[in-house]
């Protein structure tokens, strides 16, 4: 539990370092620890790390309507990991219902 509110805190205190930059969402999701790219993996889009699972699929998938829980099933990710990708993603981009 320890090292998992470590990983939030750093990929907060990221965001605060690249909050008035002009990348892209999706690539600051990049920016979290927990997301890599990665050019020979789905083509260097962000990706949550030791996985080919698209960063932006979480959101997309949690802002359809879907519960945590069934999209750390349906990718086979821990929920908790999913929770701070959507963490990240809300401080990323405030107006997003998350």
């Amino acid at each position: 539990m320890a090292g998992e509110i470590t990983v939030l805190a750093t990929c907060i205190g990221l965001y605060f370092r690249y909050e008035h930059s002009n990348q892209s969402p999706h690539h600051r999701l990049s920016e979290c620890d927990l997301v890599e790219v990665n050019p020979v993996k789905v083509s260097g889009v962000p990706i949550l790390k030791h996985t080919r699972v698209q960063a932006d699929s979480i959101v997309e998938n949690y802002m359809s309507g879907s519960p945590v829980e069934e999209i750390a099933d349906n990718f086979r990710i821990d929920p908790e990991i999913i929770r701070q990708v959507l963490a990240f993603a809300k401080l990323q981009q405030p107006q997003l219902q998350l």
